[in-house]
């Protein structure tokens, strides 16, 4: 699955949606640039930034039942789903493939507001933290919805910052 140029020249991406339904057993870097370029946080980038972060970017399996993040840890990661389903201890929100968490500690430096569970076996991209803010710095969604870069995004009130990318 590749993007392609619109009518008017334009630079269009495969929606996140289509890209979920793929396998990941064979992927590439160039299947994570075009992931992470679905994602709304990311959409502005382009083709050679996505490439580097996705350089960076590590797959990650994790079996049923195990936590993927920990309430109180330390925000070293962002994550998105490309298999399975997730679960928000102590919420009754279920993440799956397209899914995206870890952005607030990431971003603020607090420790995370949530435990986030494997509910079936999960496979998810994991982006370090330095790259993810490098990006985060350069990226208008991040600046238009927030005045003050990401700083200051408020947390959710629920205890989860996970978010749809679909």
């Amino acid at each position: 699955m590749t993007a392609g140029r619109t009518g008017t020249g334009e630079f269009e991406r495969p929606s996140l949606h289509l890209l979920m339904r793929r396998s990941w057993e064979r992927s590439s870097e160039r299947d994570w640039a075009e992931v992470l370029g679905a994602l709304p946080l990311f959409s502005t980038m382009g083709k050679r930034q996505l490439r580097e972060l996705a350089r960076v970017a590590r797959v990650q399996d994790y079996e049923q039942g195990a936590n993927i993040v920990r309430v109180g840890e330390t925000g070293d990661s962002f994550y998105l789903l490309l298999e399975g389903r997730a679960t928000v201890v102590g919420k009754s929100r279920g993440l799956r493939p397209g899914d995206y968490f870890g952005e607030m500690a990431v971003l603020d430096g607090a420790p995370r507001s949530a435990t986030i569970t494997a509910a079936t076996p999960v496979r998810a991209i994991k982006l370090p933290r330095r790259a993810f803010c490098r990006a985060a710095r350069s990226s208008k969604p991040f600046e238009k919805i927030h005045a003050s870069p990401w700083q200051s995004w408020p947390r959710s009130p629920s205890g989860s910052g996970a978010r749809s990318g679909r």
